[in-house]
């Protein structure tokens, strides 16, 4: 490669950097949407302890004739709380309680962080009416109107409803009465299924041929998936025979645990550590610094993306250790490579022959380091609870990121400083004895 083409791949990359980082807190509308882009840094899910969050607290209000009421109560709240954990609200508290005289539970508590359809979901558990399914515009219930014990479970899913175009939508599961209700209503094969909850339509599905089978799909009720999780559980909530009253119909904001600037800190003690590394390097290797730096910028970028892409990832406390481990195992793996490059080039090699034996020498070592920490992060996920999830998912893409940062893309990037730099060790910071004869 010659310099000039070199110094063009620099500079590309370098803006390349730029942008990307600025992907990672941007704050946009997208054109031609009503949606906005966040930034992957600003997307990511952290916990209560670290983000805060909001709380209600609700009026359990029970079926008439209902004989097991708190043990129907516990098992809504398992069903929920696993609804909303699968949403990616994995920090969600819910807590049942009773009068101190009384053995029925009647009030629920529930926290979650401080996401954006957080409300949306607290708001669900008050559903105004009960779910019914009809194909006539009228609130008088049916024979063959479907009711909440017709339905299994809804959920949404993201799918195709034109050639070119996909979106997301929800999906109601039906029981063997819900399908033989559905295939009645659908008998005239055209017409419109309208879904309601209470006296209110909150969707309608139309449909050109009887349906036969245990799905309804519809879609265009909400423009993204956090919108469509929040509409679907809406629904499942008011097909419950448990009905939630929401106390002083108020929502309450929860301060973060640790402190409002705690996030803020800890941001700035690892953008600390890591300009201490890239200064330390330096000093130890010179303009290798730069190719390190440019090289992590990328792993950052790459992690964030990960993070916010990851439904079930909440950032807690466990999830800094795991970046705190992360950048340790990078520095390591940063020094055994250059390390191996200085010492070779101490024994009298060349540098672009000590940049050769030394990424070939510290292959075997870098990817044992990081093998091994993947290897832990996948044990310590299905063996431990949210605080080790937090840890071992930011650990376990720290150690892949951190084989794709060292073997691959710094190793690009010296090839390029080579073509401008193959002989002034000075830069580099390497040195030789005076004794030591320079191998071809």
């Amino acid at each position: 490669m010659n310099k000039r083409l070199a110094k063009r791949n620099f500079i590309s990359m370098s803006i390349l950097v730029v942008i990307l980082i600025a992907l990672c807190f941007v704050n946009f509308l997208i054109p031609a949407t009503n949606n906005r882009f966040v930034g992957f840094a600003n997307a990511i899910t952290t916990d209560l302890d670290i983000s805060g969050g909001y709380s209600a607290q609700y009026n359990v209000l029970y079926p008439e004739g209902e004989i097991n009421k708190t043990e129907s109560l516990e098992k809504l709240v398992i069903l929920a709380n696993d609804k909303i954990r699968g949403y990616g609200y994995e920090s969600v508290r819910i807590s049942i309680s009773g009068e101190s005289d009384s053995t029925v539970a009647n009030k629920m508590f529930i926290e979650i962080p401080k996401l954006n359809n957080a409300r949306d979901i607290l708001n669900a558990f008050s559903a105004e009416g009960e779910l019914y399914i009809r194909t006539s515009e009228t609130t008088e219930v049916g024979e063959n109107d479907l009711i909440g014990e017709d339905v299994l479970d809804i959920f949404s899913s993201f799918g195709q409803v034109t050639t070119t175009e996909y979106m997301w939508g929800t999906n109601i599961q039906l029981s063997k009465s819900g399908e033989d209700k559905i295939k009645e209503l659908t008998s005239s094969g055209n017409g419109t299924i309208y879904i309601y909850i209470g006296e209110n339509v909150v969707s309608n599905i139309n449909f050109k041929e009887q349906i036969t089978g245990n799905l309804l799909y519809f879609y265009g009720s909400s423009s993204n998936q956090e919108q469509s999780n929040a509409f679907a559980f809406a629904l499942l909530m008011a097909k419950q025979s448990i009905n939630f009253e929401m106390i002083g119909n108020q929502i309450n904001t929860i301060s973060a645990t640790l402190g409002e600037n705690t996030l803020l800190f800890l941001i700035i003690a690892i953008s600390l550590i890591l300009a201490l590394f890239i200064v330390a390097v330096a000093l130890m290797f010179g303009d290798f610094a730069w190719l390190i730096a440019m090289s992590m910028a990328i792993h950052f970028v790459l992690m964030m993306f990960f993070l916010q892409a990851i439904p079930i990832f909440i950032l807690s406390m466990g999830g800094f250790f795991g970046l705190v481990l992360t950048l340790i195992l990078l520095f390591a793996s940063y020094n055994v490579i250059f390390g191996n490059i200085k010492k070779g080039y101490a024994e009298g090699k060349k540098i672009p022959l000590a940049v050769k034996s030394g990424y070939s020498k510290s292959i075997l070592t870098v990817v044992d380091i990081n093998v091994l920490a993947l290897i832990i992060s996948f044990v310590m996920y299905f063996a431990g609870g949210p605080f080790s999830h937090s840890f071992s998912l930011v650990l376990g893409i720290g150690a892949g990121l951190n084989l794709l940062a060292t073997l691959v893309l710094t190793k690009w990037f010296t090839k390029w400083y080579l073509s401008l730099n193959s002989t002034k060790a000075n830069k580099l910071r390497m040195k030789r004895g005076a004794n030591i004869n320079e191998l071809g």
